[in-house]
């Protein structure tokens, strides 16, 4: 039931993905995945779930996935870019106006989207969205480690210079490897509030893994050069911003997007961290699918 398309940029060959069938009257949702780095695939039972009585769009951003780029570097990968894709999708499907779904760093995407492009965006969701500041992103640094004893601490700090060292060393394999090790040893303990949904997420980690690491280090600097908080005041798009209230990501970025934006409504969902849909289905789907329904 998933369709498979190519829309042809001046760099690359974008890959993007349908499920379902478009509805007159309601915009495609477009969905946008995290990273910076991960393909589109984690997504695509919530896109599943979403799809009734609209069309989901799903795509693998410049880079990362089916959508590879001949060169990796500052100007190819720099966030505008990845801005310039998504309105270039939107005219390739044939509609003015979009609603959008982004995760983490695709939630952050989806807002530099719409802060470019307000006109082009009927309503957004964001979810478990990333850090919009240095400061932010700090917190959310601190997040992370918190649940980790002081040996633990030091032994992800070696193990991210090792995955750093791999990546000098174009040793993608063992990149591959350290980067598993640590969602599954580290990360899943910020990320989820049920350690069983954690273990089950790691483990659909690893089988899925199509990360790629040289993305990041380009991507990020040229986002944190935004004052994404400062462009965002007075934004009239209709926004949900949803947390998980034990996730890593710092929550008050919901509240400090709806004290700028006069549309924006903040959702937070307790006993859940970065990955709503596993851990709190039932609160999460409702609350977006009522908030895309115009309720």
């Amino acid at each position: 039931m998933w369709r498979e398309h190519r829309l042809q940029r001046d760099d690359h060959a974008l890959a993007w993905f349908t499920f379902g069938d478009p509805v007159p009257g309601r915009p495609p949702l477009v969905m946008l995945n995290g990273g910076p780095g991960d393909d589109h695939r984690y997504l695509r039972p919530v896109a599943e779930r979403l799809a009734a009585g609209r069309a989901c769009v799903l795509y693998d951003q410049r880079g990362c996935g089916a959508s590879r780029l001949d060169r990796l570097d500052g100007a190819s990968l720099h966030v505008d870019r990845f801005v310039a894709d998504l309105d270039a999708l939107r005219a390739a499907l044939g509609v003015d106006r979009i609603d959008l779904f982004g995760h983490s760093w695709g939630a952050i995407l989806a807002l530099l989207y719409t802060l470019a492009h307000p006109g082009a965006v009927a309503r957004q969701v964001l979810v478990g969205m990333g850090p919009l500041s240095p400061a932010l992103a700090e917190v959310a640094a601190a997040n992370l480690h918190q649940p980790l004893s002081a040996a633990e601490r030091a032994a992800l700090l070696e193990l991210r210079a090792a995955r750093k060292a791999a990546v000098a060393a174009g040793d993608r394999a063992r990149h591959a490897e350290l980067h598993i090790r640590q969602m599954r040893d580290f990360a899943v303990r910020a990320w989820f509030w049920d350690p069983a949904a954690g273990a089950r997420f790691a483990d659909a980690f690893a089988a899925g893994y199509g990360f790629n690491p040289l993305v990041t280090p380009h991507v990020w600097p040229t986002v944190q050069a935004i004052d994404i908080l400062g462009r965002a005041e007075g934004l009239a798009v209709p926004t949900l911003a949803v947390y998980g209230a034990q996730d890593f990501e710092p929550a008050a970025q919901a509240y400090l997007l709806r004290e700028r934006m006069p549309h924006a409504e903040a959702c937070l969902i307790n006993r859940c961290g970065h990955v709503p849909w596993l851990e709190q289905p039932e609160a999460f789907y409702g609350a977006v699918e009522g908030f895309l329904a115009g309720a």
